[in-house]
């Protein structure tokens, strides 16, 4: 009987995770574009945060490169 409700729980707990680790990734996709887009700021605030959003983006892409190939590829 307790190995049954063990198995039960982790059949939760695993559809819970499942369902979890797709919303998080449709929500981190999703919060750049919000950011941006958002309707109480102005054009020039816009244009700002746009133009702060791409270094830091390259600055992703050159740790990504660098943990996979130990190095920036040119």
């Amino acid at each position: 009987m307790v190995l049954a409700e063990c198995g039960q729980y982790f059949a939760r707990t695993a559809a819970d995770s499942a369902a979890y680790t797709l919303t998080h990734g449709a929500v981190e996709a999703a919060a750049p574009g919000c950011y941006v887009m958002d309707p109480d700021i102005d054009g020039r605030e816009r244009v700002r945060r746009t133009m702060n959003y791409q270094p830091d983006a390259l600055c992703e892409r050159m740790w990504l490169f660098r943990g996979h190939a130990g190095r920036v590829r040119s």
